[in-house]
């Protein structure tokens, strides 16, 4: 490889431009291969482009003068063809062709170019040139500067000048010059890399890489022998880390390592990042899960509670007015035997003279109509109602734990139907003097 190649590549910008470069000299090749492929190589000091110009200028004539100078055009074409002119069409790509051929060329001419060839010396053969070679070499050079890295960003190019001041012309040059040196070199490079890689290993701690990397290695091998006293526990914990490593625990190591979690906590930190990660993998697997939010959850709730409000007043507004309605005008004197003038009497004469019951009695349709529900207790009931289970649709039986049976029967059988709540479990009622009397007989 010329030496001029390997320094003008040891440039970022320079691979850069090289790049593009090839870029543009490989479209040139296929260019030029595709037009070669078919035509004589004496097209390529034909004139082409006016030869193109004249096919444009002869579509735009009107027939007949159109097919003649088409096909004298076609017939003058034909002449570099390898084999006869099918169609319209080839010719066409042919001018396409052209060019393109001549758009690559002219950017290859340009300045910012000028030095890839330079540095290619005998490489560069115009159209013989071995690009797939030259791309070869290019990326050894770029593998070779990486390697280099750690010595400093311009150590290849450092390295390559001093050569160029020996007037090396070529890399392998290069080994002609003391062998016994290069040999020498290589052995002990050899050595560090291993030595590197062992402390690595050991130690489980990295060394740096980067520019300055021997001074920062020192420095960083210092510290390391003013904490020899703990490079037994600090051994133990790069073992375990490894095995910790091996058993997919990097997770639980970066955590510790990061200051996430402390020693003492390490067991519950474990199971609670266990446990988080198992819920995760299980809502993960169900979509009503995944796709739950409590935020939209919460706003529902309170949409589905006012809703409910408005719906309890709505309800009690409408039962208010559905039973005004059946409420009789108080304001009319009522008929002395109906029921609204029996008991207009009573309230005149304030009960004197008839009981509740018989009141009652008196009025069985227009009593629901005024009271729809009666609160009384199972006594009430039994002695202002007869016996008829037609007197109320539903009696609704509260704590009734604490209602002896034989008392609820009189209520009971004044309803068609009966709600009983309470809790079996509570103690029944117990009469303190009944108790009493029991005591004294045992």
């Amino acid at each position: 490889m010329p030496l001029s190649l390997a320094t003008y590549l040891a440039d970022r910008e320079n691979y850069s431009t090289y790049e593009d470069w090839k870029q543009h000299f490989q479209q040139h090749q296929s260019l030029l291969k595709a037009i070669t492929d078919n035509y004589n190589r004496s097209i390529l000091s034909a004139d082409i482009a006016g030869i193109e110009m004249a096919w444009k200028q002869a579509e735009q004539s009107w027939f007949l003068p159109k097919w003649w100078n088409k096909r004298k055009l076609k017939k003058q074409l034909s002449i570099y063809k390898h084999q006869a002119i099918e169609n319209e069409n080839e010719i066409v790509q042919l001018f396409q062709q052209h060019r393109q051929l001549k758009e690559e060329a002219a950017l290859l001419q340009q300045v910012r170019y000028q030095g890839v060839q330079q540095a290619l010396k005998n490489l560069y053969k115009e159209e013989q040139t071995n690009i797939a070679d030259i791309d070869d070499k290019a990326g050894r050079i770029q593998q070779l500067n990486i390697l280099l890295q750690p010595f400093g960003r311009t150590a290849l190019l450092q390295w390559l000048g001093r050569l160029q001041q020996q007037s090396l012309l070529y890399t392998d040059d290069v080994k002609g010059i003391q062998p016994a040196l290069q040999q020498d070199i290589q052995q002990k490079a050899a050595q560090t890399s291993g030595a590197v890689q062992q402390f690595e290993t050991l130690t489980g701690t990295a060394l740096p890489t980067g520019e300055g990397w021997t001074q920062a290695a020192q420095e960083q091998i210092g510290v390391l022998q003013t904490h020899l006293p703990h490079l037994k526990n600090w051994m133990n914990y790069v073992q375990q880390s490894n095995t910790g490593k091996r058993l997919q625990l990097d997770w639980l190591i970066a955590a510790f390592e990061n200051k996430d979690c402390m020693a003492a906590d390490i067991t519950t930190y474990c199971h609670h990042a266990v446990h988080r990660g198992t819920v995760q993998k299980v809502i993960g697997q169900h979509e009503a899960l995944s796709l739950f939010n409590a935020g939209l959850f919460e706003t529902k709730i309170e949409q589905y509670k006012k809703i409910a409000e408005e719906f309890q007043q709505l309800t009690i507004q409408t039962l208010r007015t559905k039973l005004a309605a059946q409420l009789p005008n108080t304001g009319v004197e009522a008929i002395q035997s109906s029921e609204p003038g029996i008991l207009q009497r009573a309230i005149r004469s304030r009960g004197r003279g008839i009981s509740i019951r018989r009141l009652f009695d008196q009025l069985p349709t227009l009593l629901p109509r005024l009271a729809p529900c009666m609160l009384m207790s199972p006594i009430s009931a039994a002695q202002y109602f007869d016996v008829d289970a037609n007197h109320f649709d539903l009696v609704i039986f509260d704590e009734a734990s604490q209602l002896p049976t034989c008392e609820a029967i009189s209520a009971l059988a004044r309803a068609k139907q009966a709600v009983i709540v309470g809790d079996p479990k509570q103690m029944p009622p117990t009469s303190f003097s009944q108790l009493r009397k029991q005591t004294r007989r045992i």
